[in-house]
């Protein structure tokens, strides 16, 4: 590479780091102006608590122990569900009407039947006076695929006037799907239209799957955001946030079958993470009825112990929200985007930077290529800048090569100066453990750089409410470490592929090709299994909602980590770093097994990028937990490498010739 190419791939690479650099500042501005939380109650979780004195479920006007845990947590909202057929049926306002042939329920006692009408004209639901008793006979539709008890009927006035007098404020939770009338979704969002946030209940949201543009136009006039449940699958949810972006907020909860595995602590740390780490800024809280916060709800002072492990995990989350620096309200401000002029010219930036990290990495792969090659990356380069400003599309291609191309070049950077310190050393030397350190930090710092770019190129409004996001995990994560197998397969000869009078490591594709023209082994087949087993077990726990269980043992470390350090590295991270030193430091034992930590040290050069592709994390607690992940990887590393010299200067000596005093420069004993 001539002289001008090096310093315009310099330029390029400046540019781009420099803007993003200035992106990733607004980000973290943005991160602080976004800090207020809405803390939601379940009534109906609520009302199932037994009374302190009489343990039982009286009428709402007669209920005081969801108000006494309320008062616990000030500035909490009470989320009322609507009533079901079921709720209505248990406490005694239904009961089936008889000799019909449509499902049918007759209101049982008058003071309801305002409620009932208004809650049967929004769905659409048939309502007539029985001729003898003059009562409110409700018929509602049979569906197959919904159970007859959760379909929504109503919101009770009794349970809006206790609210009102206890000055809690209430948000509303209509039921969602097609159980509307004709004018139902207008009707149902007019009667919720003084509260700011909006949640469906069931297992679709209001107006799925026609009437979704109708909801949304409605929500946009009342300036009402949507509340997206995390990790909750309702139909036409995430339909309805693009359509609304960015008047969203995203929503955690414990669902109601995980409360009994959870205690205080367990609980409140859950919540929290989802607030710090995630940009949740809508807590849905559930109380604790049974499990093991509670213990044996037939024991003698189940009731009180109930109440005060309740009244006692709300004051706790409140007082974690506030020490961590958040406010709790009625409305989440939706977070503020980088101005329009960065948004617009971004993509050109990091296409440039990227550009000239792949010249960079094609003058390790290809030192043979003459300088118009790179005059021709380059000129692509530049066309890549136009296109991704002009497309969408190119500037997702222009993002996923980031992600390919920035850890396989840190990767090369680290063997390359590696080699170049180590030569020549014997493989037991003091330099190469130093060396392998100091090229785990460089190797670090370009992927953190690749991050940067993704992240300061990327961020806006809707990809901290996880709205949009970057689609190429899996690629990224995938492609590279075949690549890396590709040219490490004879990784005994990896050792001598650098060139010590040129000080070059041996090309791409001459190692290819070696790849190709050498023998398979029984044990190159049995390896290609186990590392093809290993990568897709990698590919599928990728993610917050991997198909693959945690076993107990990572579980009990994650929490560990989490207690220990408040952010818990990934563990792609901290397997990773200490193997990319004992890669380094295996080189000289000639043997296969230096393709295992290669592969596992590319893995934990990627999750660094990883780290910083989700745009839904606050960037300063991404910093934190790339830096403590490489912290920890610097410490286990510098033991394990530790470890590795000692052990091969006891190998060496071992092996090497009796009568003999000079040091042997490689160890075939343990060659492959």
């Amino acid at each position: 590479m001539s002289r001008a190419l090096l310093v315009l791939c310099i330029v390029f690479l400046a540019c781009g780091l420099a803007v993003a650099a200035y992106s990733a500042f607004l980000r973290v501005e943005a991160d602080r102006g976004y800090q207020r939380v809405v803390v939601l109650v379940d009534w109906h979780e609520l009302a199932g608590l037994p009374e302190l004195e009489t343990g039982l479920q009286p009428p709402p006007s007669g209920r005081t122990v969801p108000w006494s845990l309320l008062s616990a947590l000030p500035g909490a909202h009470l989320c009322y569900a609507e009533e079901t057929v079921g709720t209505l049926l248990t406490q005694g306002i239904f009961r089936p009407a008889a000799g019909t042939v449509a499902p049918s329920f007759v209101v049982t006692n008058s003071r309801y039947d305002a409620d009932i009408l208004a809650g049967a004209s929004r769905h659409g639901y048939q309502v007539r006076r029985d001729s003898a008793t003059g009562q409110l006979v409700v018929t509602v539709p049979y569906l197959a695929d919904v159970d007859l008890q959760a379909i929504p009927v109503a919101w009770l006035g009794d349970v809006l006037a206790q609210a009102r007098a206890h000055q809690v404020p209430v948000l509303l939770r209509p039921g969602g799907g097609q159980l509307l009338g004709a004018d139902g979704a207008r009707q149902t969002l007019a009667y919720a239209k003084r509260q700011k946030l909006m949640l469906f209940t069931g297992t679709a949201v209001l107006g799925y799957p026609g009437g979704l543009g109708q909801v949304a136009s409605l929500m946009r006039e009342q300036r009402m955001q949507f509340g997206w449940i995390e990790f909750d699958e309702q139909d036409g949810s995430e339909e309805l946030a693009h359509l609304l972006n960015p008047q969203v907020v995203r929503v955690h909860s414990i669902a109601a079958e995980e409360m009994p595995d959870y205690d205080v602590d367990g609980a409140v740390a859950r919540l929290l993470r989802a607030v710090r780490e995630r940009d949740v800024r809508c807590l849905y809280l559930r109380p604790f009825i049974q499990g093991l916060a509670v213990g044996d709800t037939n024991s003698v002072g189940y009731r009180r112990r109930v109440c005060d492990v309740n009244r006692d995990y709300f004051s706790r989350l409140g007082t974690a929200l506030h020490t961590a620096g958040y406010r709790l309200g009625s409305y989440a401000k939706p977070p503020s985007g980088p101005p329009q002029w960065l948004a617009t010219w971004r993509p050109a930036a990091v296409a440039l930077a990227t550009g000239a990290a792949l010249a960079f990495l094609a003058l390790f792969w290809f030192p043979a290529w003459r300088p118009r090659s790179y005059w021709l990356i380059l000129l692509l380069t530049v066309l890549a800048a136009a296109g991704s400003v002009l497309s969408g599309a190119a500037y997702a291609l222009t993002m996923l090569a980031t992600a390919l191309v920035f850890p396989l070049l840190g990767l090369w950077i680290a063997l390359w100066c590696y080699q170049r310190w180590v030569q020549p050393c014997s493989a037991w030397s003091l330099r190469r453990w130093l060396a392998a350190l100091a090229a785990l930090i460089l190797a670090s710092a370009v992927s953190a750089a690749g991050g940067l770019l993704i992240h300061g190129g990327m961020w806006d409004a809707a990809s901290m409410l996880r709205v949009t996001q970057f689609r190429g995990v899996t690629v990224a994560l995938a492609l590279p470490v075949l690549l890396l197998a590709a040219y490490a397969w004879q990784a005994e000869t990896l050792q001598d592929a650098f060139n010590r009078a040129s000080w070059r490591l041996a090309g791409y594709w001459e190692r290819f090709l070696g790849l190709w023209s050498s023998p398979i082994r029984y044990g190159d087949v049995a390896f290609i299994f186990i590392a093809l087993g290993a990568l897709g077990i990698v590919l599928l726990r990728s993610g917050n909602e991997s198909p693959l269980g945690i076993l107990s043992l990572e579980t009990w470390f994650r929490g560990g980590l989490e207690s220990v350090f408040s952010v818990r590295p990934r563990t792609k991270e901290l397997l990773g770093h200490p193997l990319l030193v004992a890669f380094l430091l295996s080189l000289a034992w000639r043997n296969r097994i230096s393709l295992l930590f290669g592969l596992a040290a590319l893995l934990g050069q990627v999750s660094i990028l990883n780290t910083f592709c989700h745009l839904h994390t606050p960037l300063l607690l991404t910093v934190h937990r790339t830096a403590l992940g490489l912290g920890l990887g610097i410490i286990s590393g510098g033991v394990a490498g530790g470890a590795m010299v000692i052990g091969t200067h006891i190998a060496a000596a071992l092996s090497r010739p009796e009568g003999t005093t000079a040091p042997a420069p490689g160890l075939p004993g343990l060659g492959a």
